[in-house]
């Protein structure tokens, strides 16, 4: 082999070289913006996950105070029955004394 196939040969591998060089070096720096993307998203995830479990906490506060609402709102509902039980029981004593005065009234007169 010649001097001259020698270099063309060196000078084409060397070409190589800087293309395969510059490819790495785009690859590497588009990969690096994938991983600050990658990091600002489980930053993120991260973030959500916090507020996600805050909410949770919330939750089951907020059932809590539902259930304890719903116990009182049934103690309320068995008194008023009660109530309502000994509303009727005066309106029916109220029903009978009045009529009871109108046969005094209509004995006096």
């Amino acid at each position: 082999m010649s001097n001259a196939q020698m270099t063309e040969i060196l000078t084409y591998l060397s070409a190589i070289s800087r293309e395969v060089g510059a490819f790495r070096a785009e690859t590497n720096a588009r990969l690096a913006g994938l991983e600050g993307r990658m990091e600002n998203m489980e930053g993120r995830m991260g973030s959500m996950e916090g507020r996600m479990e805050s909410m949770e906490v919330r939750l089951g506060s907020v059932e809590g105070e539902l259930k304890e609402l719903r116990r009182e709102v049934r103690t309320l509902t068995t008194r008023f029955d009660r109530l309502e039980s000994r509303v009727l029981d005066i309106r029916a004593n109220q029903s009978d004394l009045e009529d009871r005065v109108a046969a005094l009234e209509g004995r006096q007169a």
